[in-house]
């Protein structure tokens, strides 16, 4: 008798454990897992919940995990569990499903002819038509369909042809909406996410979304300009420098900071002879989402006067924020971690709150400033993003230095962003920033992005390098003390 209750015991401890194991992906239990954590992680809760907002906050998490509770589609459970994220207005706040191959996917036949059909009578300057991946192996016609619109999603991505076995042809590769000068897109191949970045359309290329541009070939076909940008996309990530005139010359990097150290120092260097002798310089960052730390490269050319970076980042205390510190303990020099250490058990000491991390400002101070350029024009836009705002920060402190175009996204107020938490469904990936910048309660960036010196939002973006040109040459613009 003892043994069969001892196998009894053993069986019930059995099963919890693989009850426990068990992926959970209820709506409800998400909603909740997510909220927790958001609370307890995120550093800027705390500001986003405080005061009046409070109310209109619990307002929201009640109705959700009502809906939460009933709710049984994946889809609509996740833009239920996206709507709870958007609710901070943040964009490193990051909700995600990047498990393609579960997610539905949607099917509708189309003939080239027909798709020939509803696409002749497009105009150059939207989407609308037959194009071609760059790699060749897929045919997409997009259409706009606003009477079957979702969320203003009314342009659609159809394949017509693939060489892809992946990609069937009929597939709803994308949906999109088109909000100013810039497209957000809705991609099955790149998974669910609480956030659309905005992509552009450049004449007849479309950067439809990460990973995927295509090119037109019905009823326009690209220009050699447009066959130019995609050669210098295909060189270096975009990256690439070149005389517009005697006066003025072009550093653009317009598809991230992606690259090393050792390339983007090769291309400056190839390029110095012209650069050193050209007095007027465009920096074109429009479309740069961000990416390493190569922006630092730039500041060469955009110095004119010590600029001095706030220090004391806020650090929300919690158990996850602390063990994502202790599991990155190998990135750090024995010294490093040794100081860093110190820091954890403040934060263990004050479990809930934001820490100071106590890092000093920041003063960027070159040996000297460049002869040339003597003027510097930033070009930026709503794409701008993450580190890229970093050097547009800088820059706006230099004189000499115009920033011209329209607000960046504003993605500089937290961050920190380490690994993603744990969810009861493991589909889904949360990622949340763990700190505060010393600049958000006084100048807070994220709500209005980083605004420009001079604004050509009323302008088509493609006008825009003319007008940086003319502006430059006018002379009219600051030049470096």
């Amino acid at each position: 008798m003892p043994n069969l209750r001892f196998l009894l015991l053993w069986f019930l401890v059995l099963n919890a454990i693989v009850l426990k194991a068990q992926p959970n992906c209820g709506c409800v239990s998400n909603f909740d897992a997510i909220v927790r954590k958001v609370q307890l992680n995120y550093a800027g809760f705390m500001d986003k919940t405080s005061g009046k907002k409070q109310i209109a906050y619990n307002r929201l998490c009640d109705s959700l995990r009502t809906v939460a509770a009933r709710t049984t589609v994946e889809g609509t459970c996740f833009d239920l569990l996206t709507a709870y994220t958007l609710f901070f207005q943040d964009r490193h706040l990051q909700l995600g499903n990047y498990q393609t191959a579960k997610l539905p996917r949607t099917y509708e036949p189309l003939t080239l002819d027909k798709a020939r059909q509803l696409t002749r009578n497009a105009r150059r300057e939207e989407p609308v038509g037959i194009w071609r991946s760059e790699n060749g192996k897929v045919e997409v016609a997009i259409l706009h369909q606003p009477g079957r619109s979702t969320n203003g999603f009314d342009y659609q991505g159809i394949v017509l042809s693939s060489q892809d076995t992946t990609i069937r042809p009929g597939l709803e590769l994308f949906r999109a909406k088109r909000r100013g000068q810039s497209y957000y897109v809705k991609a099955i191949l790149a998974g669910r996410s609480n956030h659309q970045p905005p992509t552009k359309q450049h004449g007849n290329i479309f950067y439809a979304y990460w990973g995927m541009t295509l090119i037109r070939e019905f009823p326009f076909t690209s220009t050699a300009a447009e066959q130019a940008e995609l050669a210098a996309n295909r060189i270096n990530n975009g990256f690439y420098v070149k005389p517009l005139a005697n006066d003025v010359a072009l550093i653009s990097l317009r598809r991230g900071f992606s690259l090393s150290d050792k390339v983007m120092d090769s291309v400056l260097r190839y390029h110095e002879p012209m650069l050193s002798q050209t007095p007027n310089l465009i920096i074109d960052l429009r479309d740069n989402g961000g990416g390493n730390n190569t922006w630092e490269k730039l500041l060469p050319y955009v110095y004119s006067k010590p600029v001095t970076w706030p220090g004391g980042w806020l650090m929300r205390s919690s158990v996850d924020n602390i063990q994502m510190i202790e599991r990155d303990s190998g990135y750090y020099t024995p010294a490093q971690w040794a100081k860093e250490k110190l820091f954890v058990e403040q934060l263990k000491q004050h479990m809930g709150e934001l820490v100071n991390n106590g890092s000093a400002d920041v003063t960027i101070k070159l040996d000297n400033v460049r002869p040339n350029p003597r003027r510097v024009v930033v070009l930026i836009n709503d794409v701008c993003a993450s580190s890229s705002e970093f050097i547009i920060q800088i820059a706006k402190q230099s004189p000499g230095v115009s920033v011209i175009g329209s607000p960046t996204s504003g993605m500089m107020d937290y961050g920190d962003l380490r690994h993603p938490l744990p969810l009861p469904c493991p589909d889904l990936r949360l990622v949340v920033p763990m700190a505060k910048s010393p600049w958000t309660d006084t100048a807070p960036i994220d709500p209005t992005g980083i605004l420009p010196d001079i604004s050509l939002a009323h302008l088509p973006e493609s006008e825009w390098l003319d007008v940086a040109v003319k502006q430059l040459q006018s002379g009219k613009l600051p030049a470096k003390p």
